[in-house]
């Protein structure tokens, strides 16, 4: 059925507008940590249009950015992005400028484009737009543009959760949350578990190598060849598990044998797997290479120490909670097409802090390519299907029991 509103809001996008905000991000460098500079032109920008808007920091230097439209008296949508970036440690691999924010055949490039500053400007140009054509709209729309998400959310989402714990911020109904998922519907995310394993074995000359030592390396060298394997465990919302082996360091020196190596893992789970059931998998296997091995021993070594992330469970939204219906209901209505579920290599999102803290979350985002990497580039086409979907959604939540 049509929806005057909704109809006014879609017909007033201008596609130039939208890529001049994704430009005037993409041009300010942020990566983790020098994040000031783009969240103030965010700040100005909001306030420019008449958007209510409010500076909130754990860390002054690592500011996040909220702003809000809508009468209030009703359910309270927020739009999540981050703004911070991971570094560029080789420009001269770029084909346009890093920070150019060039528009080459109806792709956006630069750091960021994709991974997300592309979907910030979306989320912003729906704020914007709902400002300028519903600013009546019963409940809240919250922006929140937030920094260290690259690092994981300490200054910003995690942060913006405890200031809605203390009543500074209304407690969302909902939370999209625009991470690149191809515009499909993200509800899943696997989980992050992060460990060390040292290896000890017995140093010596390496003339004694054969004799008298236990190489460590050569120990830990096996278990990275058992551990860094596919795991043929498939769940329906986010895939397969991952395990990556991803630091080795092992010696002291090239004329002893080592009797001592460390490897990082980096293990990704799906829901259904514990930290016990993760652990006993890695033993097991780890047991095995000892035994193989003939000498040697090992500990895996977890917690947070040298920045390794703690177990994280895999989380996931309810596909029936009213917040996913509606979003498909949105992304009918838009693009007159049957919405798909996103079930692909991923990593995490800030989606998984508002799910631990008990709120409904999806992510949907745009189209993009080598994000982290060089030529990094979003689909302007799809970050107009993004901001339909959007408005779509905080039309239809807002002003509705439910979706059709």
């Amino acid at each position: 059925m049509p929806n005057p509103t909704l109809e006014r809001l879609i017909g007033a996008i201008n596609v130039d507008e939208l890529v001049g905000i994704a430009r005037g991000f993409i041009r300010i460098p942020s990566p983790s940590g020098e994040e000031a500079a783009v969240m103030d032109f965010a700040r100005r920008l909001l306030a420019d249009h008449g958007i209510p808007v409010r500076v909130l920091s754990r860390d002054p230097a690592r500011p996040n950015v909220v702003g809000a439209v809508g009468a209030g008296g009703g359910p309270v949508l927020v739009f999540n992005g981050h703004l911070d970036t991971v570094p560029v440690p080789d420009p001269w691999a770029w084909s346009v400028g890093p920070f150019s924010g060039e528009l080459i055949d109806g792709r956006l490039y630069g750091r960021g484009a994709s991974d997300m500053k592309g979907s910030c400007a979306a989320m912003t140009y729906a704020l914007i737009l709902l400002r300028r054509h519903c600013p009546d709209l019963p409940g809240q729309v919250q922006l929140q543009l937030v920094s260290d998400e690259e690092r994981g959310g300490h200054f910003g989402t995690g942060f913006l959760i405890e200031q809605t714990r203390a009543g500074a911020l209304p407690r969302p109904d909902a939370v999209l949350v625009g991470e690149k998922s191809d515009l499909k519907l993200r509800i899943a995310e696997r989980g992050v578990f992060q460990f060390r394993v040292r290896f000890t074995g017995k140093a010596t000359h390496t003339a004694y190598a054969r004799a008298e030592g236990v190489n460590a390396v050569a120990l830990a060298a096996r278990a990275v060849v058992a551990l860094d394997r596919p795991i043929d465990r498939f769940h329906p919302a986010v895939g397969y598990p991952v395990t990556s082996v991803n630091m080795f360091h092992g010696g002291q020196t090239p004329n002893q044998a080592p009797a001592e190596a460390v490897i990082a893992v980096d293990r990704r789970t799906v829901p259904g797997e514990t930290m016990e059931s993760v652990l006993a998998e890695v033993r097991e296997a780890l047991d095995r290479v000892v035994a193989e091995f003939g000498a040697g021993s090992y500990e895996i070594l977890t917690g947070a120490a040298e920045g390794q992330i703690p177990f994280m469970p895999a989380n996931m939204t309810d596909p029936n909670s009213r917040l996913v219906r509606t979003v498909q209901a949105a992304y009918r209505q838009v693009t007159g097409k049957e919405p798909e579920f996103f079930v692909a290599w991923a990593g995490a999102t800030d989606g998984r802090l508002y799910r631990q803290a008990g709120i409904d979350t999806a992510v949907f985002g745009p189209v993009g390519f080598h994000a982290h990497g060089p030529d990094e580039y979003v689909l302007v086409d799809s970050l107009v299907t993004q901001l339909e979907v959007y408005l779509a959604t905080a039309v239809n939540l807002l002003t509705t029991a439910g979706p059709e």
